[in-house]
């Protein structure tokens, strides 16, 4: 049988669990595999749980995923790029066993396991790393309205005095060709990216990236912003940066939401999955935006979905499950 991925958003994820119990998240996830549909998430869900305000809810939302999903996690965005990378930058990726070896993936394997656990981290940690992508949104609006603006945002004080058309106007496949105004805008947004996440390790899964660069040996921020300009060319134009500066761009054309960072990162996910499943409108627009790529198909909103319910035999137990 051919197991269909299922990626769970953490809009959709706080969706389906509202009104739900464990005892449905058991049954669900029974169907599901039955019907061969792993249902799956990442490390970027998780993260954002950890962030919640509400420990309760938090608490609720966590158990409840130990009982409705997959004990696998997809790779982190560290993960994805690097590979990506080491690759080769390809144009079609192949499918191939895709699990996160992350320490926030092996813990939840653990519980999935025993789902009496749960996660121990440190709150404050989390929260220093999200401060730092303050200025991401800024920035964003401003490339956006077609005004230059610094490669790197000051607060991280790269010492980089470069602006990002500079930058793009310097890359050979630039040179080689022109390119439109909202196109120019896209680059400019997936060089932000590959800055801040890549080379300035602004991000939650930091250790994938120091042990590449350790083997590259760079680890200056400056030196690896200029080794990636010359070497990563690719990662501006297509795969996950490129992805994700797509979604940032059809993010900042509304308004954006408190949680716009996440969604870019949940967007990696798409070509990697059969069905991502959100409750995010900009994911609708996104998949307007994308047209006829197949990716696009790949995008069901909360909404677009059926609902059903069954009684089984042992228990009795509901269990909500998607037809």
């Amino acid at each position: 049988m051919t197991i269909k991925t299922w990626y769970f958003e953490t809009s959709a994820l706080n969706e389906f669990a509202k009104g739900k119990t464990v005892e449905d998240a058991i049954a669900t996830r029974a169907f599901q595999q039955v019907r061969g549909r792993k249902w799956i998430t990442s490390p970027v869900t998780f993260w954002e749980i950890l962030l919640m305000g509400d420990d309760l809810k938090k608490e609720k939302l966590i158990f409840f995923a130990q009982h409705l999903l997959d004990r696998e996690l997809l790779p982190s965005p560290e993960e994805i790029i690097t590979e990506y990378i080491d690759r080769g930058f390809p144009l079609k990726e192949k499918p191939r066993p895709l699990i996160s070896k992350s320490q926030i993936a092996a813990t939840w394997r653990d519980l999935v396991d025993v789902p009496q656990k749960t996660f121990i981290y440190d709150k404050g940690e989390l929260k220093s790393r999200v401060a730092l992508l303050k200025p991401f949104s800024k920035m964003i609006h401003q490339i956006m309205k077609g005004n230059d603006v610094p490669l790197m945002p000051s607060d991280l004080k790269s010492g980089i005095h470069a602006t990002l058309e500079e930058t793009l106007n310097a890359l050979k496949f630039v040179k080689e060709k022109e390119y439109d105004a909202e196109q120019r805008k896209l680059f400019k947004i997936a060089i932000f990216y590959m800055m801040l996440i890549l080379c300035a390790e602004v991000g939650f899964e930091n250790h994938f990236l120091r042990a590449f660069w350790n083997k590259i040996g760079i680890n200056n921020t400056k030196l690896r912003i200029s080794y990636a300009l010359e070497h990563f060319e690719p990662l501006i134009y297509q795969g996950p940066l490129a992805a994700m500066a797509t979604m940032a761009y059809c993010q900042s054309k509304l308004n954006f939401s408190r949680g716009v960072f996440f969604d870019n990162l949940h967007s990696f996910y798409i070509t990697y999955v059969d069905v991502f499943f959100t409750k995010d409108e900009h994911f609708k627009n996104l998949r307007s935006y994308l047209g006829s790529h197949q990716n696009a198909n790949k995008i069901i909103h909360f909404d677009e979905v059926e609902f059903t319910s069954y009684k089984r035999d042992s228990n009795v137990i509901k269990g909500p499950i998607i037809s």
